[in-house]
């Protein structure tokens, strides 16, 4: 029993490591099964935004990898101000590193409820991440920090890898 407790232990911090959502409020940073990230909004309204960052302290960004807001409107601005609005076609990128990715723009965006906007692979997981937004709600020169929880597919594997353990210990 104890080495099933290890176990599952070990993958619980597995998947925590791997797969994930980064949480603040009502909008968060969502990484799915295949390592895309997304800016999405869990709420039943929309959520507007001027600026979001995602900082490494072990530099364990990928610029090239990152699809920024500024990219994806100039390749299609319609789209992005379709999901967006104007605050998403006027994003710009601000001297994007290993340490740190973030936008900026003069007006706000909005992500409108249940929606989210594909930012690229910047990562490739979520282990040392820090997601922070700000709009004209939070107080000057503050941002809202985010954590990290599990996505609940993640969840979901873990409980069904613990069953199949024990149903096969009562086997043997």
């Amino acid at each position: 029993m104890k080495k099933l407790i290890a176990v599952m232990a070990i993958l619980a911090m597995v998947a925590v490591a791997n797969a994930g959502t980064i949480q603040k409020y009502d909008l968060e940073l969502v990484m799915d099964s295949e390592g895309v990230f997304s800016l999405h909004n869990t709420t039943d309204s929309a959520v507007r935004f001027y600026a979001y960052s995602i900082e490494s302290d072990g530099d364990k960004l990928s610029p090239t990898e990152w699809i920024s807001i500024q990219d994806q409107a100039a390749a299609d601005m319609m789209g992005v101000f379709g999901v967006l609005g104007m605050g998403g076609v006027t994003m710009g990128e601000m001297n994007p590193t290993s340490g740190a990715l973030a936008e900026y723009s003069s007006s706000e965006a909005v992500l409108q409820a249940g929606a989210s906007f594909a930012i690229g692979k910047p990562a490739t997981g979520l282990h040392d991440l820090k997601f922070y937004w700000a709009n004209n709600d939070t107080p000057t020169g503050d941002q809202y920090q985010g954590n990290v929880v599990p996505e609940p597919a993640t969840m979901a594997l873990l409980g069904i890898g613990g069953l199949a353990a024990i149903i096969r210990r009562r086997k043997a």
